[in-house]
């Protein structure tokens, strides 16, 4: 599978899968720190799909927020 060049282009039908496939795990808390860092990073660097006139009715891109803080992250 090819890596995603936009933030908001998965269909809800394969999100419904990955909850699926996910729920019920337990992670360790250094597990869970490293993946929420590398996410945040990722999603930091991906931009939002442009808006087109047949989406939204408008051509303007959405402007992007700037990433979450992240609650494990060694200060």
């Amino acid at each position: 599978m090819a890596k995603r060049i936009w933030r908001n282009d998965m269909p809800m039908t394969q999100r419904e899968k990955i909850a699926q496939a996910n729920t019920g795990k337990h992670l360790s808390d250094e597990t869970r720190r490293k993946i929420s860092d590398a996410l945040v990073q990722y999603w930091a660097g991906l931009p939002f799909k442009p808006a087109t006139a047949s989406t939204s009715g408008t051509t303007t891109g959405t402007t992007a927020t700037p990433p979450p803080t992240n609650p494990y992250a060694d200060d």
